[in-house]
């Protein structure tokens, strides 16, 4: 589970994990559940026989699965995924073994939205194995110039012109 406020670098993490794990040799399965709509979810969360290739978990089976976003997720789907992680047996039923990495990212303050009642307690016990809190970037100062050079590297490079900053505005972005 990565927590941390918007633009904070959850997902350049939950990437890296990915990069740095077994699973590597594939493309991870990033899902931005933010705004996806009932329809879109009933057909990533489908249990029906016929339609089952189109389960997220059966997706991303032998590979990673970044559920981004997980915290604005509606309940009747946190529920399945739940019920899938409870359960492992579930998808033998179908004749298939699941081999998933799961990484889950919230932005939200996950215990007010389970006092809320916007998220199962259950469920963010079950994803919350290990825990990185990703801090704001007004909380690492130091990054700041580091991440600044390297788009401004990355600009220069595929630019005519050069840019640069004074000692002076450097200090003033940090």
């Amino acid at each position: 589970l990565i927590s941390g406020p918007k633009g904070s670098g959850k997902k350049f993490i939950a990437q890296n994990i990915h990069k740095n794990s077994l699973k590597s040799t594939s493309i991870a399965n990033i899902i931005d559940l933010k705004n996806l709509t009932d329809t879109e979810l009933e057909i990533m969360f489908t249990e029906d026989k016929k339609n089952i290739d189109q389960n997220i978990f059966i997706k991303s089976n032998n590979n990673t699965l970044i559920l981004y976003n997980i915290d604005f997720l509606p309940i009747i789907f946190q529920k399945k995924i739940l019920n899938y992680l409870k359960n492992n047996q579930y998808f033998k039923n179908f004749k298939i073994n699941l081999d998933i990495k799961i990484i889950a990212i919230i932005s939200k303050n996950i215990e007010e939205e389970i006092q809320k009642g916007n998220f199962i307690q259950n469920l963010y016990d079950r994803l919350n194995v290990i825990n990185i809190k990703v801090p704001s970037i007004d909380e690492r100062r130091e990054d700041i110039l580091p991440i600044f050079n390297f788009y401004l590297n990355f600009y220069n490079k595929n630019n005519k012109n050069k840019f640069s900053l004074s000692k002076k505005a450097l200090n003033k972005l940090e």
